[in-house]
This record gives C-alpha cells, sequence and structure tokens, in this order.
C-alpha cells in the first residue's frame, strides 16, 4: 500500500496543502493562547474555560452542520467555513494591536471559531470520502492526518519563540492569514458535484440521519470511540501547559517544543498507519494503539522531569492516537454511505463535543486540587472507556464489513 498515491491527483493535492497551511496557523495560536492565558490569568480553570467554549459552539452548530454538508457542495461548504473563522481571528487580532484583549473579546472569538470548525468539520470529512477512490481511504485519511500534524508541528514549534518576540497581536493575524490561504486552495478544486441528497428539505435530512444512526447502534457507537483520542488530546492541552510550568519549571518554547514533538509522533502516523493496518489487522491495531495510549498517560503520572523522555512519550502519545484516528476514520467511510455521511460526522461532533465540553471544564479544577497527575489520570480514563467501547461494537461492523 503506497501511503502517497493521493497526492497525484490534483484536488487532493490542493486539499493537502491548503489545510497543511490553516493548521499551522491554528497550532501557532492555540499554543501561543494557552500560554497566554495561564501567564495572564494563573489560572488553569481560564485555559480549561478557553476549550469549554469553544467546544460548546458545537453544540449550537453540529445539527445544522450535518444536513447543510449533505445538502450544498462540501468545498463550497468548507471554504465558508475557512472564512468564518478568518473574519474571527482577524477581529481578535485587531483588537491585540492595540494591548491585551479583554477575557470576553477571547472568549467571543473562541466561540465563533468553534462554529467554523463545527461547520467545516462534516464538510471536509464527506468531501474527502467524494475525491479519493475506496481503496485509496486509508492512505489518503493518513494524509490527511499528515496536513493536521504537518501544521500543528511547525506551528507548535514557532508559537513560543512568536509570543516572546512577536506578541500575540502578530501569532493571531498569520493564524487569520492561514485560513484565507487554505479557502483559495479549496477554491481551486475543480471537483463541483453535488450530493445525492442536494434538494431535500433540511429538517428531512436531520430525521434521515438520526434513523440511520439509531438503526445502526454499532456505527453510532464506533463513530464516538473513533473521536476519543481527539477529545483527549484537546483535554492534554490544558494538562500539558500546567506541568510544564508547575512539575517541569520550564517556560512557553519547552511547552512547544513538547506540543510540537506531539505533532511529530502524529506526522509520522499519517505515512505509517497503513503499515500497521497491513501488519496487525485494522481491529487489533485499533485495540493496541488504545491499550499503548492508556499506557503513556499512566506514565506521565511518573512526574518525569529529564526534557529528552517528555519529549519522546509525548511522541509516542501522539503517533498512537493519529494512527488509531486514521484507521478508524478509514473504516467509517467504508461503513458509512456518502448521502449521510455529512449527517452523521456531525452527530459523532456532537456526542464528543459534549464529552469535550464536560471535560475541558473540568480538567482546570481537577488539576488545580489534584495537580498533573490527576489530569493525566482522567486523560488515561477516557481512553479505557474508548477501549470498552470498542470491543463492545467491532463484533458487530466486522461481520458486514468481511462478507462485503
Amino acid at each position: 500500500m503506497n501511503p502517497f498515491v493521493p497526492l497525484r491527483d490534483r484536488d487532493f493535492r490542493l486539499y493537502f496543502v491548503g489545510e497543511a497551511l490553516s493548521f499551522f496557523g491554528s497550532g501557532l495560536s492555540l499554543v501561543a493562547l494557552n500560554w497566554y492565558l495561564l501567564d495572564r490569568t494563573g489560572s488553569a480553570s481560564a485555559v480549561g474555560a478557553y476549550y469549554g467554549v469553544a467546544l460548546s459552539a458545537g453544540l449550537v452548530a453540529y445539527p445544522l452542520s450535518g444536513p447543510i454538508a449533505d445538502r450544498f457542495p462540501r468545498r463550497v461548504v468548507a471554504i465558508a467555513a475557512d472564512l468564518v473563522r478568518l473574519l474571527s481571528l482577524g477581529a481578535l487580532a485587531a483588537l491585540s494591536w492595540f494591548g491585551d484583549p479583554a477575557l470576553l473579546a477571547i472568549y467571543a472569538s473562541a466561540f465563533v471559531t468553534g462554529l467554523g470548525f463545527a461547520l467545516f468539520f462534516p464538510a471536509i470529512i464527506a468531501f474527502l470520502q467524494e475525491i479519493v477512490s475506496g481503496e485509496q481511504l486509508v492512505a489518503a485519511n493518513g494524509l490527511s492526518e499528515v496536513t493536521t500534524q504537518l501544521g500543528n508541528v511547525t506551528g507548535a514549534a514557532a508559537a513560543g519563540f512568536a509570543l516572546e518576540h512577536l506578541g500575540l497581536s502578530a501569532v493571531l493575524t498569520i493564524d487569520a492569514a492561514t485560513y484565507a490561504v487554505s479557502a483559495l486552495a479549496l477554491g481551486a478544486v475543480r471537483h463541483r458535484s453535488l450530493p445525492e441528497a442536494a434538494h431535500a428539505p433540511m429538517l428531512a435530512m436531520l430525521r434521515e440521519g438520526g434513523r440511520y444512526l439509531r438503526s445502526h447502534p454499532a456505527v453510532a457507537a464506533f463513530g464516538v470511540v473513533s473521536i476519543v483520542p481527539t477529545v483527549a488530546t484537546i483535554t492534554s492541552n490544558v494538562v500539558l501547559v500546567t506541568y510544564v510550568l508547575r512539575v517541569l519549571h520550564r517556560g512557553s518554547t519547552v511547552y512547544g517544543i513538547a506540543d510540537m514533538m506531539y505533532g511529530v509522533g502524529a506526522l509520522s502516523a499519517g505515512f505509517l498507519a497503513a503499515l500497521v493496518v497491513l501488519r496487525l489487522g485494522e481491529w487489533a491495531a485499533m485495540a493496541t494503539l488504545l491499550v499503548s495510549l492508556v499506557a503513556g498517560y499512566l506514565a506521565f503520572m511518573l512526574e518525569p522531569h529529564l526534557l529528552v523522555v517528555v519529549f519522546a512519550m509525548t511522541a509516542a502519545i501522539g503517533f498512537c492516537s493519529s494512527a488509531f484516528r486514521v484507521t478508524a476514520n478509514s473504516t467509517l467511510m467504508r461503513v458509512v454511505p456518502g448521502a449521510v455521511m455529512g449527517r452523521t460526522a456531525a452527530a459523532f461532533g456532537i456526542s464528543t463535543t459534549l464529552l469535550q465540553v464536560a471535560s475541558a471544564i473540568a480538567i482546570g479544577p481537577l488539576i488545580e486540587n489534584g495537580g498533573a497527575r490527576a489530569g493525566f489520570l482522567l486523560l488515561a480514563g477516557l481512553i479505557v472507556g474508548a477501549t470498552l467501547l470498542l470491543a463492545v461494537a467491532a463484533p458487530r461492523l466486522r461481520r458486514p464489513l468481511e462478507a462485503a
């Protein structure tokens, strides 16, 4: 299985480049805002609240973003989502040029940016399913993961330096510009097909998506499993920034490098996930990766201080999380019909957003009272729950897939 085959297609290359640049800006501003909020307020809860506000936007947008992705051209929807995030980050950047922006403005920007992501997520998942063939799904999902992590690696690596030497305003301006580049790249894609349900009423489409998941409970359960490592990753940002500051007693540059090393591991998973699946099989691979994630988060409870060990551990966690996500997403794309993929992805987004909001809100007080160890224990618990749910859902999904 050649992991680079999808790059032979012009449309996929534009998808790849545009998203890599977009995620560079996201990685840059995410690390910078994490550090900025903790340094300004001295509270891990303020960082957790930032994630909670951003994620809660998904609860508002996902019920509509799924039908939108299945009714209108996915490319156009993704471009619109990029423009929403461009305006949100651009406005916050403009405020920051005149001094420290109010916390309310930061949280408001987080909410609007979260709305943009909730619109973007189901559209871009369904769009990828359109532009690549079925036999290339694992390779395409691996390269899609590369777009995410390549941007995050470079963005995180530059974040500490950029925040210290350029300031928050420049960081946010760069992030806003990357969304403009992403929109231009997607605009150059030639694929123009409309989804099959283009003219169905929105409410009817929403009900149809709900009926599909109710009639396929194993798919619904597996969809939740597929995004739990992402929930853990988002929550780990709050834990890691606290770990670097209060356990390692280091600055934003070390935090940026630690986040970068997570991205290095995740980036390698984009190229190697297909090989792991070939070696172990998709179901054994997913179970092995989840168990490895549990071990990684528990190992952090030993509070290693040697930086090379910390960086190696974050890289290993990044690899396992992303390799699982690539494999699980490819399996979902084989199971879920393209006509309902946008609504299905949005439904998974709603379920996992609830978990993300609860985790982001809980993690701040948990760390304040129990330290970083308590945070890593929570992360391990999330992955244990996903492993148990996978054990329940896998047998029901394997039979129809193997029969096909």
